[in-house]
């Protein structure tokens, strides 16, 4: 079954709307930034490429980078009903 990545009105209806304006937020710029799509599904490549780039473009630190993959992690769970799976080291 295909996910439509850019479809998220009916997640976190129970979540306070200033979380899930943040979660939404992050969500959207890591689909701008990887090109996900109907067609294409995000792997750990998309998602470490896009925490790379959030390091060493965005000066993230290390806590930042981990409540980043937290909200991604709660966004990709309820779209593709798993969770991630992508190992990184802050360095």
């Amino acid at each position: 079954m295909a996910v439509d990545p850019t479809e998220t009105s009916h997640l976190f209806k129970l979540m306070k709307p200033a979380t899930r304006r943040k979660y939404l937020r992050i969500w959207s710029e890591f689909v701008e930034f990887s090109g996900i799509s109907l067609d294409l599904v995000p792997t750990e490549k998309h998602f470490m490429d896009f925490f790379v780039n959030r390091r060493e473009n965005h000066n993230y630190t290390g806590n930042t980078l981990w409540s980043t993959y937290s909200s991604l992690n709660t966004v990709y769970s309820s779209l593709y009903k798993q969770q991630l799976q992508v190992r990184f080291n802050c360095y």
